[in-house]
């Protein structure tokens, strides 16, 4: 009997707080005014306030509850205390009781912590805690604010999802775009174009992020970078750091300065602004414009250089031009190949060395190192230092080849850019030198001569005359006198087979 009282009282004790329970998980509800309606309805009138058994808190000025479901609507200075703390205000609002979802309308604010939002009506999930909107809405967010036609934010994770002319105002930047994922962190996501402006650069994408603590924007899918002073970098992805004006590119990658008129491409590049460089590699090539021709060049990799104007922090100038390894030039004017090209563009001169053979004005001249000079666009002066060769093939013949090897050469290009004399000066300058008889266009014999200097000049690519400074000996031979060893100076090379003849020999695309 003892044992059987006490398994009564617990069962009773199980009872009450179960019912306890229930009552407390049905809510509460306070009104100056309570009047029950038929189907088990209340109206209740002036300073309303409804506990809902979901946690959130509704007060309003006026209210049908229908007590069994809480499903209620209620209109006048809507205000809820959600379970999560946010406060959401508005003019007219519907709860659904079964899956706790709320619809206010009308001027709708919805605050929280450091955020507010205005749309003019909401849906509210309060067990996801997300909110949706779909006629516009303004979130502010310390110094930022997001507006959007359509989207949701979910208060767990402080992520908007925004579609439809979103733009992100900031005090250093500017976001527009279709959709975007956006945290209250600061981190943009998006997923359509996108165009990004700050105080020093225009950006596009149509895929890509931005991380507004780290200042950095990883831009993907048609990307550019465009500075102030109208260079662009172009890739197929981008990752840029604004902060340090530092970033690379990835594939298909085209770098512009329309500023000099020069453009480089490659497979991968880097930009640092505040260094004044930028890098360019895999199938690296590019051209300059100048006045009267364009520079064209391909290397395997390629620098860039520019200086900041001390008046001015967003004008750049481009100082000068490196290209290593396999490079290659074409101008109309000259062409050339190399392993080491600098060019100097405050300057104007194009400097090349590790084995350097320029062609101008039908002339090959090698030598360990090649400068030439330009003026108004035309190359004016050419130096080769150090084992000078210059080549050029004989008129009407197909093997024979005018030769003349010194030390240094000094060549001059009259105001086309032809060349019109040159000096050979040095040790001992060597020469063959076939002698034609031009009325009869006739092979009068071979030249061969060794002088202190030697000084040509030409006409629209010909050899006009040769005079000897000094000569220590010049022999005119019969050309069935020497053989094809002493018609050869030693050193000799022909190598039109790998002069670039157009822009296409430099690259294949441009």
């Amino acid at each position: 009997m003892k044992y059987k009282n006490l398994l009564i009282l617990f069962v009773l004790l199980l009872v009450t707080a179960s019912v306890s329970a229930q009552r407390g998980r049905r809510g509460s509800m306070s009104a100056k005014d309570q009047v029950t309606l038929p189907n088990g309805l209340s109206y209740l009138n002036t300073d309303v306030v409804i506990k809902f058994s979901d946690g959130n808190t509704l007060y309003c000025d006026r209210a049908i509850i229908d007590k069994k479901t809480e499903s209620c609507t209620a209109s006048g200075n809507i205000r809820i205390k959600t379970r999560h703390g946010s406060i959401i205000t508005g003019k007219a609002l519907d709860y659904e009781s079964s899956g706790g979802v709320i619809n206010i309308k009308d001027d709708v604010v919805m605050k929280e912590k450091d955020l507010v939002m205005n749309t003019p009506s909401l849906r509210y999930e309060s067990q996801k805690d997300i909110a949706h909107y779909n006629q516009g809405a303004e979130m502010v967010s310390g110094d930022v604010i997001l507006t959007s036609s359509w989207g949701n934010y979910n208060g767990k994770t402080g992520l908007f999802n925004c579609y439809d002319s979103v733009v992100v105002t900031h005090p250093d930047y500017t976001i527009y775009t279709d959709t975007m994922d956006y945290s209250k962190s600061g981190f943009s996501n998006f997923k359509g174009p996108t165009d990004i402006i700050t105080n020093d650069h225009t950006m596009y994408c149509e895929n890509g992020w931005y991380d507004k603590k780290k200042e950095r924007v990883n831009l993907r899918t048609n990307a550019y970078i465009q500075m102030k002073d109208g260079q662009r970098l172009y890739g197929d992805s981008i990752n840029y750091s604004l902060k340090s004006k530092h970033g690379e590119a990835f594939r298909n990658v085209s770098y512009y300065d329309t500023s000099r008129n020069c453009a480089v491409m490659g497979e991968y590049a880097e930009n640092n602004e505040k260094k004044g460089y930028a890098f360019f590699s895999d199938n690296a090539h590019g051209f300059m414009i100048e006045k009267a021709d364009t520079l064209f060049v391909s290397s395997d990799t390629m620098r860039i250089f520019y200086d900041t104007h001390k008046d001015d922090s967003t004008k750049h100038s481009l100082t000068k031009v490196e290209a290593f390894r396999h490079v290659k030039i074409f101008r109309n004017d000259l062409q050339a190949i190399c392993q080491v090209m600098l060019y100097f563009q405050s300057d104007s001169i194009l400097y090349m060395v590790d084995n350097p053979t320029l062609w101008a004005s039908g002339f090959q001249i090698d030598g360990d190192t090649v400068r030439t000079w330009f003026e108004n666009g035309h190359p004016r002066t050419t130096l080769v230092g150090r084992n000078a060769f210059v080549t050029s093939l004989v008129p009407g013949s197909n093997a024979l080849y005018h030769q003349i090897k010194g030390r240094n050469l000094w060549g001059y290009h009259n105001e086309d850019g032809e060349l019109s004399s040159a000096e050979v000066k040095g040790g001992k300058v060597e020469a063959i030198y076939y002698v034609i008889d031009e009325e009869k266009n006739e092979l009068v014999g071979v030249n061969k001569s060794v002088s202190k200097v030697l000084k040509m000049y030409f006409d629209t690519g010909t050899i006009k005359s040769v005079n000897f400074v000094e000569p220590e000996s010049t022999v005119l031979y019969p050309q069935d006198q020497l053989t094809l060893r002493e018609q050869t100076l030693k050193g000799f090379h022909w190598l039109e087979s790998l002069r670039p003849k157009s822009k296409w020999d430099v690259y294949k695309i441009w």
